[in-house]
């Protein structure tokens, strides 16, 4: 590496330092709800990147720049930039606004449909194997548990399932408008799918399932 290269890198990561030091010092004047968003953001982002993700598969796009799209297109715009650019984010949701916004996104496909129809658009036309599953559509038990079963076929071994409110932060949070009943998925996995899938919640950000497919060495 010549001068002016070493010189272009230490400024480059002076920059990244600098940046999440004055990012980490401005957290303290945001409101909890904004901060919960930008934490959940984080810990997606951070798994996403770890994982290095060819296929990603998101069930509940929400508003374009919600939490976990924006996550999972961070970590992607690093992953290309660090020299592995062929992952791809496939997300769904019932809202048309919600897709048009990822309306020429780079390494996105976004899919206006129910999570019931993306299944069946997943099983006869696209029939990738996942790297990463992400569920947060419908908070109903019925609902979620029918997506994870209807995906979690395709999920590659060693390969994630992320569910978003799996812990209600109170009673008043089981309902469907909130967090709802995906706890009871959760549980019911944890019950009935140890054999194939290992299973932790993480108790904060209205619960965050982080679920691993067994197939490796070591499970």
């Amino acid at each position: 590496m010549n001068i002016r290269n070493l010189l272009r890198s230490i400024r480059a990561e002076y920059r990244g330092i600098a940046a999440i030091a004055e990012r980490a010092f401005a957290l303290h004047t945001v409101p909890d709800y904004r901060l919960n968003q930008i934490l959940l953001e984080d810990i997606l982002f951070n798994i996403a990147l770890a994982a290095c993700p060819s296929v990603i598969v998101e069930l509940g796009t929400g508003r374009g720049g919600s939490k976990s799209s924006r996550a999972f297109r961070r970590a992607l715009t690093v992953m290309r930039r660090r020299g592995h650019g062929g992952g791809h984010l496939y997300t769904c949701d019932v809202d048309p606004v919600a897709i048009e916004l990822l309306a020429g996104k780079s390494q996105v496909s976004g899919f206006n449909v129910t999570t019931d129809q993306f299944a069946a658009v997943w099983r006869d036309q696209i029939n990738k194997p996942i790297d990463l599953l992400f569920i947060d559509a419908d908070h109903s038990h019925e609902q979620s548990l029918k997506d994870f079963l209807a995906f979690a076929p395709f999920v590659r071994p060693n390969g994630l399932c992320l569910m978003h409110d799996t812990h209600p932060v109170d009673e008043e949070h089981e309902k469907l408008r909130y967090s709802g009943e995906v706890w009871r998925t959760a549980s019911y996995i944890k019950r009935h799918c140890s054999d194939e899938w290992e299973i932790s919640t993480l108790p904060f950000l209205s619960g965050i399932s982080i679920l691993r497919k067994a197939g490796s060495k070591y499970f």
